[in-house]
């Protein structure tokens, strides 16, 4: 069981670092722009880079992006649990053969968890800013490029 959980750990770290050592564009997503729930943003689509880490803002409870993904692509959406405990989201697209879905989720406190499916219920037990890991199931079907909706809602 240790030997499980230090493989799952060093996966996960791996992967993280080869995200985060990919070329660097000129103007980070996240620094770039910050979305709202505003009509005009949500039918805003982002092309992330895989050193990007999107923050998507929490209104009222509820957050919506559109995004495109390239072919084996991760994508790193932040969000904070402000005071909310109880997370829903689910990752919806126009293509009926899209293979996506929420891979890891790490906590605040440095836990994580996962893998999940294309949509996800979780109780957030730690305040604060929570990642979201967006990929392929490498399992279960081939590479994947195209515009997909994230849609999250945080409920007491």
């Amino acid at each position: 069981m240790n030997f499980n959980r230090s493989f799952i750990i060093i996966i996960l770290v791996s992967f993280i670092t080869y995200g985060c050592t990919g070329p660097q564009e000129k103007g980070n997503i996240s620094q770039v722009k910050q979305l709202s729930n505003s009509e005009s943003d949500i039918d805003s689509i982002l092309y992330p880079t895989e050193s990007d880490t999107i923050h998507i803002d929490i209104q009222n409870g509820t957050g919506h992006l559109k995004i495109h993904k390239r072919e084996r692509e991760y994508i790193n959406l932040a969000f904070n649990s402000q005071d909310f405990t109880k997370m829903t989201a689910t990752l919806s697209s126009k293509d009926s053969t899209a293979n996506i879905r929420f891979n890891q989720i790490v906590m605040p406190n440095g836990d994580m968890d996962g893998p999940f499916s294309s949509t996800i219920s979780y109780d957030l037990p730690v305040k604060g800013d929570y990642l979201l890991f967006i990929h392929e199931n490498q399992m279960a079907g081939d590479p994947w490029s195209g515009d997909f909706e994230i849609s999250i809602s945080l409920s007491k």
